[in-house]
């Protein structure tokens, strides 16, 4: 095994592993990369799907960073997908067969190299498919001749299959200015920033075919790719870049406007169109999603026979209609309804610049009215009676809807489920659980409220806590009695609030609870004494251990008898400092106010 080259070669900047690989081998042996990889113990397949041990070893003999030579590779992770510097693509979006090259570029290798072949390096930026042009030279990108499957990674090889290929480089240079979305892609290649700020996780490759789906449709109308010439799909894409740049705002605003222009409605087949005949795919189901809602929303857009553009006042009553049919009431009431609420006036058209929008929340607002819950429905559907359900929204444990459409308060049925769950968690399945009390029996027994029983369910005091399965919602929990007794009793059992603290100690609000937080006075989660609503805090004992190094200008006043002002001011001339643990806090050590 050979562990040091006759000629040692560095990855160059931005040069992938296979490329490196086909360039130690021309310079050492002039054959092929697999008779190289033999000689070297390498594993050409490895090396050229990206695997990181392969890499390292590559960069370990040659000297190469290897963080950049992975950074740079295109890394195959299963049979669809390719990862490269940390881009997601589809694996037939990055050059294989048909890979391109910059000749320009070339030709400044091979006279920097002393036209020594091995001096050509691929660069990363010219794998992805959405690229066609060297941003350096703003040149289209010339292919590379192709033999078969041996020399697919291996670019010096390729170059010599047509004897003219290297000869007419400067012949075949065509100059094209680089697009915007090839800048972009370059960009994100470079430093991570997505092409897209609102969409930041989608591929480039989709994202690609979602622009030109979208240009096309802008631009002439069609919703179908094969109405258009292969020449023209770089002027749609970049038209349906400008389009999604701004925001997905501008983007509906930029369909309805073409919408109108065509006078067209969307078909079912445009996402068909431009996602190759599939909405499937996990990676494009956002696309596919926003397609759905715009081909479900598109009453809100233009009708086919609406000739000029559509008014503000028209399209907003439209809109009601539309509204009105789905939740099966007159416009009017809707309308009525709406405005009771706030999100429309009752005369007139909504401020806000998007009628589109305004209608769509109003739409959703009717729809979660309508679905939500009367007290007692929801009340049943969490397993409790009304009596224990109002004193959870009096604690605010659950919160009711803000609506004025029906005189008394409703609530949604999201939350109720997520209140459920939350405490339904912290208790498990056991046998036994028949023996103990529901939360009904306990409230009862002990005179408490249910958010009180509930708020030590979730801060694990209740451990032995167990569920029945022949209940519904909370009616599930089962209580040991004797458990919550003896919580009780450690929360009742001298607590001090913050409030009293500060009476003790003198000190502000903030102060009080910034001791807490830095652990010289640790609090827990408690109720109080005569109204039992949570509260942090402290114990005597707590106090106790503080007040034995620390202390305040009120508690020394108490302990030798003198003035509180009168103390106070003796720490002021006296020049005392403040304890460094207290972080700014009028907390002094006792060892310092006993010196003083």
């Amino acid at each position: 095994m050979i562990t040091q080259l006759p000629i040692s070669l560095t990855a160059t900047a931005g040069e992938p592993g296979f490329s490196l690989l086909a360039r130690l081998a021309n310079a050492n042996t002039g054959r092929s990369t697999h008779d190289f990889c033999v000689s070297t113990s390498l594993t050409k397949p490895a090396i050229c799907s990206g695997e990181p041990q392969e890499l390292e070893k590559l960069a370990n003999l040659t000297g190469s960073d290897p963080a950049e030579l992975r950074n740079n590779s295109p890394r195959v992770i299963d049979r669809k997908f390719t990862i490269l510097s940390g881009c997601k693509f589809q694996s037939r979006s990055i050059r294989k067969q048909g890979m391109l090259v910059c000749p320009l570029c070339w030709m400044e290798q091979i006279k920097s190299g002393a036209d020594k072949p091995y001096s050509i390096a691929m660069r990363r930026e010219w794998l992805p498919r959405p690229i066609s042009t060297c941003l350096r030279h703003e040149v289209r990108l010339i292919e590379l001749p192709y033999w078969d499957y041996t020399t697919t990674y291996d670019h010096l090889r390729r170059s010599r299959i047509d004897r003219n290929w290297a000869v007419d480089l400067m012949d075949r240079t065509q100059e094209q200015n680089p697009s915007t979305f090839e800048r972009l892609t370059v960009r994100q290649l470079e430093t991570g920033r997505p092409v897209c700020a609102w969409l930041p996780s989608e591929q480039i490759d989709v994202l690609e075919k979602w622009c030109f789906g979208l240009g096309l449709l802008l631009e002439k109308g069609s919703t179908h790719a094969n109405a258009t010439q292969k020449s023209d799909e770089d002027l749609y894409i970049e038209r349906g870049l400008q389009a999604i740049l701004p925001g997905k705002e501008h983007m509906l605003q930029e369909i309805d406007a073409a919408l109108r222009r065509h006078r067209l409605r969307l078909p079912s087949t445009w996402l068909a169109g431009w996602s190759g005949q599939s909405q499937k795919p996990r990676e494009r189901q956002h696309f596919a999603k926003l397609f759905k809602s715009l081909v479900d929303d598109q009453g809100h857009f233009c009708l086919s026979s609406v000739t000029d553009q559509l008014p503000r006042q028209i399209e907003f009553e439209k809109g009601l209609k539309s509204i009105a049919k789905s939740t099966r009431r007159s416009p009017s009431k809707v309308r009525e309804l709406l405005a009771r609420d706030g999100l429309i006036p009752l005369d007139g058209l909504p401020h806000q610049q998007s009628i589109y929008m305004v209608l769509r929340n109003c739409r959703d607002h009717l729809g979660a009215v309508d679905h939500s819950l009367s007290e007692r429905r929801a009340a049943g559907m969490l397993g409790i009676g009304s009596h224990l359900f109002k004193g959870l929204v009096r604690d605010n444990v659950i919160t009711p809807m803000k609506t004025n459409i029906y005189r008394t308060a409703r609530y949604d049925i999201a939350i109720l489920e997520a209140v459920r769950d939350k405490f339904l968690r912290h208790a498990k399945a056991e046998k036994g659980a028949v023996e103990m009390l529901s939360l009904k029996d306990v409230c009862f027994l002990l005179r408490c409220p249910a958010s009180r029983v509930l708020s030590m369910l979730s801060s694990g005091q209740l451990p032995s806590t167990n569920l029945i399965s022949n209940a519904v919602g909370l009616d599930r929990l089962r209580f040991d009695l004797g458990e919550i007794k003896n919580s009780f009793a450690k929360n009742e059992a001298g607590g001090l609030t913050v409030e009293e603290l500060r009476s003790i100690l003198g000190l502000l609000h903030r102060h009080v609870t910034k001791l807490a937080k830095l652990g010289l006075l640790p609090s827990y989660k408690g109720r109080k004494k005569d109204t039992a609503i949570s509260a942090a805090l402290v114990d005597q004992s707590t106090l106790d251990d503080f007040l034995r190094t620390y202390q305040t200008a009120r508690t020394w006043s108490r302990r030798t008898g003198q003035s509180e002002k009168s103390v106070r001011s003796r720490l002021k001339y006296g020049s005392l400092k403040r304890a460094r643990e207290g972080d700014g806090i009028p907390i002094y050590r006792v060892d310092d106010i006993l010196y003083l």
